[in-house]
């Protein structure tokens, strides 16, 4: 007869709790070395971060701190752009600025008046010369430039009424005495008055029983020009332009000579 053997099967008890636990500490852990390895890649390209280089958000006061400071990172962009900005700005004194030219300005002399410039490049000028004649006085030569030029529109030629707010009359006298070290003196008779008969009248006039332009065009080391023409434009250097086409224009030696025979 066969002996039978009798097995007794004890049931294991399982911790399911510590086999799940066991399990997401394990997953837990993979991840770490993940994050760890993935950290190690990226940090040898990028910089680490701390407290010095954190750029805080722009809309709210810096951690830590009471106050509102302005934003590092709206400062770097400022700075960048105030940087290119630079780039475009000349600095004071540039070699380009102080190459610029100063070109003169044409100031213009209306009729009835007189103006005196002094130490001005500008040039002078007056036009629409009819009836009326031009004056210039040009003295104080410096080497270069007249630093004393004067030019009156008379009305009419007219010692007595040429200047509406002043005495002509007076003023070539005082003009006179500018002269002392010489100087340059234009007069030029307008399209109706620059016949000899009209030059020699306006240039023979009287005021106060005296001969202001005739004692003027004689003064001593002065350069006269004497001409016809519609107008004038006077440098500072002494030379000057007449109104082309229009007038007999400059007179010559045998011209002027002619227009003693009428005094």
């Amino acid at each position: 007869m066969a002996t039978q053997h009798t097995v007794t099967l004890r049931p294991r008890h399982i911790m399911y709790t510590n086999t799940w636990g066991s399990a997401a500490d394990s997953i837990r852990a993979l991840c770490n070395i993940a994050c760890s390895n993935s950290s190690d890649r990226r940090g040898a390209n990028m910089p680490r971060i701390t407290p010095s280089n954190t750029l805080w958000p722009t809309h709210g006061p810096t951690p830590g701190s009471g106050d509102h400071r302005s934003s590092p990172k709206r400062s770097i962009i400022s700075s960048s752009l105030q940087s290119a900005r630079n780039l475009f700005r000349p600095a004071h004194g540039t070699a380009w600025q102080k190459a610029m030219p100063s070109h003169p300005t044409t100031v213009s002399v209306d009729m009835g008046h007189s103006l005196t410039l002094n130490g001005d490049p500008s040039t002078l000028s007056t036009q629409h010369l009819s009836y009326c004649s031009a004056l210039a006085v040009l003295s104080d030569w410096n080497g270069c430039t007249f630093d004393t030029r004067t030019l009156m529109h008379l009305t009419g030629s007219s010692l007595e009424h040429g200047l509406f707010n002043q005495d002509a009359g007076e003023l070539i006298a005082m003009l006179k005495d500018s002269l002392a070290s010489g100087g340059k003196i234009i007069w030029v008779g307008g399209v109706d008055s620059q016949s000899d008969f009209s030059l020699a009248m306006s240039l023979d006039q009287t005021h106060a029983g005296r001969q202001p332009l005739r004692e003027l065009l004689d003064s001593p080391g002065v350069c006269v020009t004497i001409a016809g023409a519609s107008g004038i434009e006077i440098k500072a250097d002494g030379t000057f332009t007449l109104t082309e086409n229009i007038g007999r224009g400059v007179l010559s030696e045998q011209e002027v000579e002619r227009l003693n025979h009428f005094a």
